[in-house]
């Protein structure tokens, strides 16, 4: 069968049934009476002429699926062969080229060009949200309702099941921590522990490898101010406590829609108390100092907080702290610039006993959540430097914290009855304790019952301080707490575990591993069941002298202590003892006390201590 040019014809095949080619033959009946009908009103038609016999060269360049009639095809039976293959199989012709080109030519006029435009524009806008999606343009930690999905990726690490743990870097022989032992080649690094245990026989102790954490990823705003805007003035001199109020205000009217970003710019911005509103970021730019004000007036007496029922260091209320947050969400603390509390004239007042009230902390949030405070410098603070306070995920990342060893009460990070906190990759040197795990005092204490949990502290490095500490103040319990990678420099101890009678409730389920104290101005490790900081221990006389706390479930290992005062004081009561404590992998060096352990009514293991823990205690596992 051959076309009217001469030209043999191609075997085609169509997907439409054999029914439908009726319907195609009126169809091309009809362009053909509208193509006779243009013929006569004078109208040219591309590619028209020859549409049967032997045309002359206007045939070649005709479409070949207009010009496709049922005689012109070979249908095969059963065949579901679409309009491509008409295409595929024309290039086999001699005029297959020129075809293709007529017909894309004609599909072309049909084609909606600005439609295809807007699609392609709309993928690209996808892509590019997708990209800044997943470079923190999205959303953040701290606005991510998603309780489980903002804690897990953050510390699985820190909660690793020790078991599993022992197992897979094993005990290591004599002299060494778990370089070696169970577990196939891989599944050290898979456990991503914060320091590596790594074996040095020739020292006849272990050193460790640090590991710091990339910073946590921040949310953008979509608004961004500055202190300037409101009529801040960062000369050091001028008040600036309206201009944050007032940028404030201007935070909150745009909260519905991601908040805000507040940048205090290079300079010296003195100020009173700030506070902070929900969906905002306080970004203290390089150069720039918040200064507290040493005025008392611009600090107001506000209530105790409610699991302590009086204030820390005197009866009554409290001062409000410098920078605060109360009920809010979504919060982030960040920079690289310096919050200068100018607490000196406060220490002095304290220790002379002139100093009425507690004094505010620098950094304080209570019944908040997801909060992150990153990369500043935080020095002198009149109390406790960060206070976290019935609060709910909060990630701490990042902080040089200072403050003279002479300082009264200036804990470094004080995390009290809060839940799902991670402290990591900080450097902290303070008067008092560097990191401090409470849960309220007392009856007060008691009648919150909220617990602190759910704790990870890795990645430390800590200069003078008391060490890191577990209370005194733990009346709502303290428990999962997991302490991964300090090092302790001048430091008074490395880490103790404080209560006394009074305090009732629990802790348990606390692990210490991975941790280097050089230095240490008295005993490495400390615990107490009756311990007195002093003649206010207690809120006041309502307390229950009979209420004990339940220490037990305590793990601490791969711990080298050098150039200590002691190893380790252990002091339980009769009333209250401390049990179920596991000692492995623990080495001092150069102790100076006569006997390097002090130990009664305790319970406990070692495994691999030197010198061994005094045996009435600890049996060896």
């Amino acid at each position: 069968m051959t076309q009217g040019d001469g030209v043999p014809a191609t075997s085609l095949s169509l997907i439409l049934p054999t029914e439908n080619l009726v319907e195609q033959e009126k169809g091309e009946g009809e362009v053909g009476k509208a193509a006779a009908d243009d013929e006569e009103a004078g109208v040219p038609r591309r590619g028209g002429g020859g549409g049967g016999g032997g045309g002359g060269g206007e045939a070649k360049e005709s479409d070949p699926l207009l010009s496709l009639s049922p005689s012109s095809l070979e249908l095969e039976s059963g065949s579901h062969r679409g309009f491509l293959s008409v295409y595929i199989d024309s290039l086999t012709s001699d005029y297959g080229l020129t075809r293709v080109v007529s017909g894309l030519r004609r599909i072309s006029n049909h084609v909606h060009w600005e439609t295809i435009g807007l699609i392609i524009l709309g993928l690209i806008l996808l892509v590019s949200f997708a990209i800044l999606y997943q470079r923190g343009g999205g959303m953040s930690p701290t606005q991510n309702n998603d309780d489980e999905g903002w804690w897990g990726p953050l510390c699985d690490d820190c909660f690793a099941d020790d078991s599993e743990l022992e197992e897979e870097v094993g005990s290591g022989g004599d002299g060494g921590g778990g370089g070696g032992g169970g577990g196939e080649e891989g599944d050290v690094a898979d456990i991503r522990s914060v320091v590596h245990w790594k074996p040095d026989l020739t020292k006849g102790m272990d050193v460790f490898e640090w590991v710091t954490h990339p910073p946590p990823r921040l949310p953008r705003r979509r608004h961004v101010f500055t202190l300037s805007d409101f009529g801040g003035v960062g000369d050091g001199l001028t008040g600036n406590t309206q201009a944050f109020e007032l940028a404030m205000e201007a935070i909150k009217k745009v909260s519905k829609y991601g908040g805000a970003e507040l940048h205090v710019e290079a300079g010296d911005w003195l100020t009173g108390p700030i506070s902070l509103t929900s969906h905002m970021t306080l970004y203290v730019e390089a150069g720039a100092r918040i200064l507290g004000s040493k005025d008392i007036s611009h600090y107001p007496l506000v209530d105790p907080w409610p699991s302590y029922g009086s204030g820390r260091n005197s009866p009554g209320p409290r001062h409000l702290g410098l920078i605060y947050g109360d009920d809010v969400v979504d919060v982030v603390l960040t920079g690289e610039g310096t919050i200068d509390g100018q607490g000196n004239w406060v220490w002095k007042l304290v220790e002379e006993k002139k100093f009425n009230y507690t004094p505010g902390c620098m950094i304080e949030f209570m019944w908040s959540k997801r909060i992150v405070i990153s990369g500043l410098k935080l020095v002198n603070s009149a109390f406790w430097n960060v206070h976290l306070l019935y609060c709910d995920q909060v990630h701490i990342h990042g902080l040089e914290i200072k403050a003279p060893l002479g300082s009264h009460n200036t804990d470094g990070i004080d995390i009290d009855s809060s839940k799902k906190v991670l402290v990591e990759d900080c450097d902290i040197s303070t008067g008092d304790d560097a990191i401090c795990i409470k849960s309220g005092w007392d009856q007060y204490g008691k009648k919150m019952g909220i617990p602190a949990e759910n704790i990870c502290i890795r990645s430390i490095v800590v200069g003078l301080s008391h060490g890191v500490s577990i209370g005194s103040e733990i009346s709502g319990g303290v428990r999962k707490v997991r302490i991964d990678g300090i090092r302790f420099n001048g430091s008074e101890r490395a880490f103790r575990v404080k209560t006394t009678a009074g305090r009732g409730a629990y802790v348990h389920d606390i692990t210490v591993k991975n941790i280097y104290i050089s230095g240490g101005l008295r005993d490495a490790i400390e615990f107490f069941s009756d311990y007195r900081s002093g003649s206010f221990t207690h809120p006041d006389d309502g307390y229950d002298p009979t209420a004990y706390t339940d220490i037990q479930d305590i793990v601490i290992k791969r711990f080298v202590g050098v150039d200590c005062d002691g190893a380790g004081v252990f002091e339980g009561t009769a009333n209250s003892s401390i049990n179920a404590i596991h000692l492995k992998d623990v080495f001092f060096h150069n102790w100076k006390k006569s006997s390097p352990y002090t130990c009664y009514n305790v319970t406990g293991t070692q495994r691999n201590v030197s010198p061994p823990a005094p045996l009435n205690c600890f049996h060896v596992s």
